[in-house]
């Protein structure tokens, strides 16, 4: 969704755009305290609805956010990019693939909620590291490489019964592992060797 569009439909609608500045239809009350008729992706915009500024969209030329003057930033978006992220970190996103760089993968749990992760043209071992959890649900599709590969996986990710999956061993299977990360811990578990019936 385009920051712009978005300023385009909060512009001129009821609401105070700056503590102390009354709404005028079609203009917007920019960062600095200028009132403009014509926004760009240059300007740095902020509307406010509430006695206290209780709910308010602000967006520049990098991101839009929803925020409130409780929670801060409620849901935000990055142009070009393709997903929503919400306070509660639940994202909605295209799914992005993890690549293997010497035998080592770091799941950059800040790309998405669904990942994948391709072994092809690893060696046998791959150790993964996870980054920017946050609480919440999040999965990994895996696919194996031709190596037969495995994988090590960090010690704040804990499996049923304390045991690791090895993860099946076919070239291009498909295993699912599905994660619920509790500021603390990944609780884990693996859906194996995934194929038409």
């Amino acid at each position: 969704m385009n920051a712009l569009l978005i300023a385009a439909f909060f512009v001129g609608q009821v609401g105070t755009l700056d503590p102390g500045s009354a709404p005028r239809a079609g203009s917007a009350v920019l960062a600095d305290g200028t009132v403009t008729a014509n926004m760009s992706y240059a300007d740095d915009i902020k509307a406010c609805w509430g006695t206290g500024d209780d709910v308010c969209i602000d967006f520049d030329a990098t991101k839009w956010c929803i925020e409130s003057s409780v929670d801060g930033d409620l849901v935000c978006h990055t142009p070009g990019s393709a997903s929503l992220d919400f306070k509660t970190q639940t994202k909605y996103t295209i799914p992005s693939t993890v690549t293997v760089t010497a035998n080592a993968a770091t799941v950059d749990l800040s790309d998405g909620d669904l990942q994948t992760l391709d072994l092809q043209g690893s060696s046998a071992a791959v150790t993964v590291t996870l980054s920017n959890a946050v609480t919440g649900s999040w999965a990994l599709k895996i696919i194996q490489g031709d190596n037969g590969d495995t994988i090590t996986w960090p010690g704040t990710v804990m499996w049923p019964a304390s045991v690791a999956p090895t993860i099946s061993a076919a070239e291009d299977a498909i295993d699912l592992v599905t994660c619920v990360y509790d500021g603390a811990n990944h609780l884990c578990s693996a859906n194996q060797n995934y194929g038409a019936p």
